[in-house]
């Protein structure tokens, strides 16, 4: 099996890559990367109802919609993410739980696979995975949380406004780090420098090539018309109802589609009207600042 170790950590051109070798590359394949702060959804699910938006806003935090399912993750360096190609159709976790767990086991932690096709170790999840299938092809997602900041992860990933939607819904779990859970004081560069080579070693893939997504055009094409623009990450929700709570204390409903405001009910009070036909994100992010 191929192997890439990305040099990038722009998690648009990550995406990027990893569809294009989906896509394009009849070879299985291995990928290793690293996401600067990020929040990342799953295919069908509904951002508003993941995310705190205002927060992710004021902290320049992107959101970027995955085309695999599953539930939402954050990412920042301390987050290591794989993703497996295979010329296989049909769904099947067994591959990265077992990776993830055997590797976990080289450092002294018993884990074990869990709810939603993650790995647990003693009730805490440290890594989750998710599918897309397509053509014939297998594309996993996996994560490894090593040294995340879970603080803001926290933070970024509990929604300020109650949301009324049938998109997929996360399934919430504890976390914590892989670093606090060693009794070595090995920094998550060491352990991530290990499971490349617990991969190479235990499974057959190759040395990973180190290669920068911003070079490849293809990777570029996809990040610069999909996975960076509104209308994929936030436009793409299923049409759904959220709860507004206005400065004066008011709520109101308002019917959202394709993430705009397309229609409101109750009283909203002096001005509010003016929010139908805007963006979801927008209106959210300045009833925040009032």
């Amino acid at each position: 099996m191929k192997a890439f170790l990305s040099t990038c950590n722009d998690a648009g051109l990550n995406l990027g890559f990893e569809e294009h070798q989906f896509l394009s590359a009849r070879d299985e394949v291995f990928i290793v990367y690293f996401n600067s702060p990020s929040v990342i959804i799953g295919r069908n699910q509904n951002p508003f109802a993941e995310a705190n938006i205002p927060f992710i806003i004021k902290n320049n935090i992107p959101l970027y919609r995955r085309i695999s399912g599953g539930g939402t993750v954050y990412h920042d360096p301390g987050n290591l993410n794989f993703s497996i190609l295979t010329n296989n159709s049909i769904s099947d976790y067994s591959f990265p739980l077992t990776l993830i767990c055997g590797f976990l086991k080289t450092l002294g932690i018993e884990a074990y696979p869990g709810k939603s096709n993650s790995v647990f170790t003693s009730g805490y999840k440290v890594s989750g995975n998710a599918q897309h299938l397509s053509r014939n092809r297998r594309l996993t997602h996996g994560t490894l949380l090593l040294n995340v900041n879970l603080q803001v992860m926290q933070q970024a990933l509990s929604p300020v406004q109650m949301a009324f939607h049938r998109s997929v819904m996360s399934v919430r779990s504890q976390t914590a780090n892989i670093c606090n859970l060693l009794h070595d004081t090995l920094t998550y560069h060491d352990i991530a420098s290990q499971f490349l080579k617990y991969v190479q070693q235990n499974y057959d893939i190759e040395e990973p090539v180190p290669v920068n997504p911003s070079v490849c055009p293809e990777a570029v094409h996809l990040a610069e018309t999909k996975y960076k623009t509104w209308d994929w990450n936030y436009g793409k929700t299923s049409p759904f109802r959220m709860v507004l709570n206005t400065k004066d204390n008011k709520q109101i409903e308002a019917l959202i589609e394709g993430a705009k405001i397309i229609n409101i009910d109750g009283e909203p009070g002096s001005g509010f009207i003016k929010i139908t036909g805007m963006r979801l994100d927008d209106v959210l992010n300045k009833l925040a600042e009032l």
